[in-house]
């Protein structure tokens, strides 16, 4: 049976279900309900979405494969303890809270388990799903008004007004699973906004389950009224169904399948082995070592062989096959990668995810001015189907993944001619982190780091770190930073200042799921960096957390549901009262103060090391 129809029925058995349960509300008109929202706006919005959510392509499938054939299961434990998370049913993700956070790094799967969910869902009749990715939040924002979530799931689902109403009813209720997809994608200038807005639906419509995905550090996890759920790394067995079912589903035989597992078993070395728990980094193995049979050694290696193995692809079907194109754009292999990592630094420092064909041409033709337009089109044309890193859904475009873009963007970095460049790149990066990109820069941290780490250290981390120190401590001239830790007269002071700096916006209320501590957007870069490099910094803030409602609550300070945005009466109070949220702050900073230190030496360390090897004579 065709998977679409099985689809069909599935939606509508579900949909019986939800009408069911729902005609006990008090409706207007529950003949209306039934037939015209029920029977016919969701239904075109579970069959649309599901049929787009129940194929997949990935760099290795570049025609759309169904999504049960090669999906493998992922394993949760709870964060940050690692306790496992057992669920066989949907509703067992909501066993101790209707909202969660799933958190897992670049490529670990976060998308792909929200299509499974969706699709769960459906086949369970459990409640009626609805994603609604970030990305696409601020796409429809755009220059105008901004859009609440409120506001965003009934344009998901209906842009009429007549609807608006059994909406607003069936979220009350509770009948919807809500995904918001990609939290770390939010641009930083919608960062407290987006939290509020968070908070607002949740308050509206508590009885609905909520599903936020997140990569690590972008804020999603220190909402307090979610239950955070890690993805684990692949199991070994997990590796070797994923590499089963990729392999099996490309028409590869048992031989090249068992090459590839052995491959991984007997010659990765264990830094790659650890990699390769990542099911992207795992599927880019397969693709490099399909076509190659050669190891990387490091995680930048991935990214550079996926590009040499889709160039080596194309070249070998276009000559294997006369009646395949060649490459429309007619660029070489290096003018190609050249075009792309430009506008891969361009696109990501300006904080875009995705384009449309106006952004692609404008950009394009900045970097190379000879191309018409005609060449810019054959260009795109190749990045969707050719040397497929692009990918597009509704005229909106965009990288297969985002680390994709990083990649190119951190490879763009690392092949400029001179350190001057250099700096002037990292001074770019450094202005866009601390306005918009923050969080999201781990894995271009990483590959920067590993491509490049002198100038990397020199001129993009050292400065992070001490902005961050001159930041907390700009209002503090009489304080030695470089002694904290040294002067336990200061501590109160430092403490204070920090705290200060930090918090924007405090919420404590008797109930936990209204209590919330917004970070002070201003200061996400301390917030990534922090959460990356120095692991007390999050149990410092949920002491924080717990100490103000300790105090807030239990105490009486207040007896109903307040704003504290009294952030100065707070700060007094917890270095006035807890000695261990001060020694805990101030441990914090020395660490800090000694890492600086550390990276320091090693770029001294190197520029002598260089010096010395440019001094050597070159013969013997």
């Amino acid at each position: 049976m065709d998977p679409n129809a099985i689809l069909e029925v599935l939606i509508k058995s579900a949909l019986q279900e939800m009408v069911k349960r729902c005609m006990s509300i008090s409706l207007l008109n529950k003949e209306l309900f039934k037939d015209r929202f029920a029977n016919e706006i969701l239904k075109n919005y579970l069959q649309s979405k599901g049929n787009s959510v129940s194929v997949l392509k990935t760099l290795m499938h570049t025609t759309p494969v169904d999504f049960d054939t090669i999906y493998q299961p992922v394993e949760l434990e709870y964060y940050p303890n690692k306790l496992p998370k057992k669920y066989e049913e949907t509703k067992d993700l909501f066993d101790k809270s209707n909202y969660i956070t799933i958190i897992g790094p670049a490529g670990s799967g976060k998308t792909t388990l929200t299509k499974h969910i969706f699709l769960q869902c459906i086949k369970e009749k459990y409640k009626t799903p609805i994603i609604i990715t970030f990305r696409s939040l601020e796409r429809r924002s755009g220059e105008q008004k901004k859009i609440t979530l409120k506001e965003s799931i009934i344009k998901t689902i209906s842009a009429s007004e007549s609807d608006v109403d059994f909406i607003d009813k069936c979220l009350k209720r509770g009948e919807f699973l809500i995904i918001f997809d990609g939290f770390d994608e939010k641009s930083d200038n919608q960062f407290e906004g987006h939290q509020e807005d968070i908070f607002d639906c949740l308050f509206e419509y508590p009885k609905n389950n909520y599903i936020i995905t997140s990569r690590p550090y972008s804020g999603a996890e220190l909402l307090p009224q979610f239950h955070n759920l890690q993805i684990k790394p692949l199991t070994r067995q997990g590796q070797l169904q994923f590499i089963q079912k990729q392999l099996s589903a490309n028409n590869s035989n048992e031989k090249e399948i068992a090459a590839i597992i052995n491959s991984i078993d007997t010659q990765s070395p264990k830094v790659i082995s650890d990699l390769l728990k990542n099911p992207l980094l795992l599927l880019l193995y397969i693709i490099t070592f399909k076509y190659t049979n050669t190891i990387p050694r490091h995680t930048y290696e991935f990214y550079q062989r996926v590009f040499d193995t889709l160039f080596l692809i194309h070249d070998a079907i276009s000559k294997r096959n006369y009646k395949r194109k060649l490459r429309s754009s007619q660029l070489s292999n290096k003018e190609f990668a050249e075009i792309i990592f430009k506008y891969s630094y361009i696109s990501y420092m300006e904080s875009v995810k995705e384009f449309d064909v106006r952004y692609f041409h404008e950009r394009i033709k900045k970097i190379q001015h000879t191309l018409t337009e005609q060449d810019i089109d054959n260009f795109l044309y190749d990045l969707l189907v050719n040397v497929p890193v692009l990918s597009e859904d509704n005229d909106k475009y965009y990288f297969s993944h985002i680390s994709i873009q990083e990649y190119c963007c951190s490879r763009f970095i690392s092949e400029l001619p001179n350190d001057s460049s250099k700096q002037n790149a990292y001074k770019v990066v450094s202005k866009n982190i601390s306005k918009r990109l923050s969080y999201q820069i781990d894995n271009f941290s990483k590959l920067c780091s590993e491509m490049d780490p002198v100038n990397y250290n020199k001129y993009f981390y050292m400065p992070s770190l001490t902005m961050i120190r001159n930041d907390i401590f700009k209002k503090m001239n009489n304080i030695n930073i470089d002694k904290i830790g040294h002067n336990q007269e200061n501590e109160q002071d430092i403490a204070y200042q920090f705290l200060l700096n930090l918090i924007s916006k405090l919420n404590i209320s008797e109930k936990s799921e209204s209590s919330y501590i917004l970070i002070n957007p201003n200061y996400s870069s301390l917030h990534y960096f922090l959460n990356r490099d120095f692991h007390s910094y999050s149990s410092i803030i949920d002491k924080i957390y717990r100490y103000l409602r300790s105090k807030f609550v239990v105490t009486r300070y207040f007896t109903q549901r307040v704003c504290c945005d009294d952030i100065d009466f707070a700060a007094n109070l917890i270095v006035k009262n807890s000695p261990d949220i001060v020694r805990s702050i101030n441990n914090l900073l020395q660490e800090i103060s000694v890492k600086v230190y550390v990276i320091n030496k090693d770029i001294e360390d190197s520029i002598k090391s260089n010096d010395d090897i440019i001094g050597l004579p070159l013969s013997s």
